[in-house]
């Protein structure tokens, strides 16, 4: 389960690395005022560890949290049925390049 959040996480620091130091601090200068640039960039962090291979992870996150109370909206991120969906394409794409 702890492997979505750190993933995600680490998502985030390869987005901020493949920017130079000026564009990081507008970067998130950006993602601290404005609404839609923190969904923007949380959505695309949860596609990228979907990407990657842990959206299974992500999916385990998100139920656990949801266990302990927690809710989230567009702003957080991708949402359970989002990532679900992504899963599933992404593993069935998969099994077709296998073959």
């Amino acid at each position: 389960m702890l492997e979505g959040g750190i993933a995600h996480e680490l998502c985030h620091i390869e987005a901020d690395l493949e920017l130079g130091s000026y564009q990081r601090q507008l970067a998130w200068e950006l993602y601290a005022r404005s609404r839609w640039a923190r969904m923007r960039e949380e959505r695309a962090a949860e596609q990228r560890v979907i990407e990657l291979g842990y959206g299974a992870h992500l999916l385990e996150l998100i139920r656990f949290t949801r266990r302990l109370g927690y809710s989230f909206e567009r702003e957080h991120g991708l949402s359970y049925v989002e990532v679900l969906r992504a899963e599933a394409l992404r593993t069935s794409t998969q099994g077709l390049s296998e073959r």
